[in-house]
């Protein structure tokens, strides 16, 4: 299939059928709202750090400013897609708590019931038959109401698992390597250090390199550095920012010393990197 490019341009959304071949090993922030559904094939997306193993029949959205990169993926991999933007997003989900779509966000839906699957498809050709329809009166209007269902549909069929999660005590591992996760994002510009982030959370550093271990089995500051080495991969294939720019941007010392950290995590250095050595 002719790979689609997922972008909106001046559009308020777009939708369509793509096998995410712009994001093979070539992360890329996430600007606005991405609903995904895997029709055939598999993949393993990486989510910020976090790895994900996408199966057919599973439907995922993916939150505004989080960076996904496709590790690996079948020949036959394929997906619908709705890429809204996230004023609309915000706009339809006033009556659901943010905590909800973040939890769905990290831990996708595995359906398996006709009916919640049917829904699904109906949502896409809705979108679809709306996207084409571009001197409709009431198009905005309608693909608002559209994502909306879509969304609420999605609360109704999760949000007791999602409760039975809430129930569990605030120091849980999970709860509290979100909070880690959502610190590095806010922060891995100026602070690459693991003290700081132990220090925001108000635990030591031994105990939060428990919770990473127990999470991901990776340190706390592997897990930092792994993030910061995606925000570097994603300039260097989608930014013209210079090598040096970069470095001074994510606050290392000099080009080369950022330069070092890559090539530790990724066998390359930034320029073989970028270009797509």
């Amino acid at each position: 299939m002719e790979a689609s490019i997922i972008k909106l341009n001046d559009n308020c959304f777009v939708a369509g059928v793509s096998d995410l071949e712009q994001f093979r090993n070539s992360p890329q922030r996430i600007e606005h709202l991405l609903i995904l559904f895997c029709i055939k094939g598999e993949a393993d997306i990486l989510l910020n750090v976090n790895q994900h193993h996408f199966l057919p029949q599973m439907p995922w959205i993916i939150l505004p400013d989080n960076i996904i990169s496709v590790e690996k993926k079948s020949e036959d991999f394929q997906v619908r897609y709705c890429y809204a933007r996230k004023n609309y997003f915000d706009e339809v989900t006033l009556r659901v708590s943010p905590l909800f779509f973040e939890f769905v966000q990290s831990t996708p839906p595995d359906y398996r019931d006709a009916r919640a699957i049917h829904f699904i498809h109906t949502f896409f050709r809705m979108i679809m038959r709306i996207q084409r329809e571009t001197n409709h009166c009431f198009r905005e209007e309608i693909f608002k109401n559209c994502l909306q269902n879509y969304l609420y549909e999605l609360y109704d069929k999760t949000h007791q698992f999602y409760a039975s999660q809430q129930q569990r005590t605030y120091h849980q591992p999970e709860v509290l390597f979100k909070q880690f996760m959502n610190l590095i994002k806010e922060h891995y510009k100026t602070h690459h250090d693991v003290q700081f982030y132990a220090d925001k959370m108000c635990i030591t550093t031994r105990y939060l390199t428990q919770i990473t271990n127990k999470i991901t089995n990776l340190s706390p500051k592997k897990v930092v550095c792994e993030y910061v080495i995606l925000e570097i991969r994603q300039r260097l294939k989608n930014s013209t920012l210079s090598i040096q720019e970069i470095a001074n941007d994510l606050n290392f010392n000099d080009q080369f010393t950022m330069g070092r950290m890559f090539k530790q995590y990724t066998k390359m250095t930034p320029t073989e990197y970028r270009k797509g050595k």
